[in-house]
């Protein structure tokens, strides 16, 4: 077995409470050998800046045989699965999650959620889903995960 992490926040998202560093060192404590930052996207009230991803370049890839990727946690911004990272914010990320997050898109009925997250997987430009169990933005799960399966999400 392989103890990965690939949706974290730091106090960069200022509802998480820590940094790279303390992440590293917790890492090396439960034996996590690999583990992913996914602070929030830009457009989510308490994200950070979106100069704040594009410089995760300068980040170690490794740390005391720990490894680092470099990630987002995107917002989902409408129907036509659209997400609030781009240009060279993608040259520097190894790992783009996406969801859906109320001050960003608001909870619609479950064929509009479904609609929007099947473009989102269509895009190309994500690896993750994140939170699909969401009760607040219902979707049709059979559908999602066919659409995930088909675009390798």
């Amino acid at each position: 077995m392989y103890p990965v992490d690939l949706h974290m926040h730091t106090v960069a998202s200022t509802h998480a409470y820590s940094t790279l560093s303390d992440y590293i060192a917790e890492a090396k404590r439960k034996g996590i050998k690999l583990f992913a930052i996914t602070d929030h996207g830009p457009d989510m009230e308490d994200a950070p800046h979106h100069w704040h991803f594009i410089n995760m370049r300068i980040w170690p890839r490794l740390v005391d045989g720990v490894g680092i990727l470099r990630g987002i946690e995107a917002n989902i911004k409408n129907i036509n699965g659209e997400i609030d990272c781009s240009g060279k914010m993608f040259d520097s990320l190894d790992l783009i999650i996406a969801g859906f997050h109320e001050p960003v898109f608001a909870p619609h009925d479950k064929e509009t959620n479904t609609q929007a997250m099947i473009a989102t997987i269509a895009s190309g430009k994500v690896h993750i889903i994140s939170h699909p169990g969401n009760p607040k933005y219902p979707v049709e799960v059979k559908a999602i995960a066919q659409a995930a399966a088909k675009h390798h999400v």
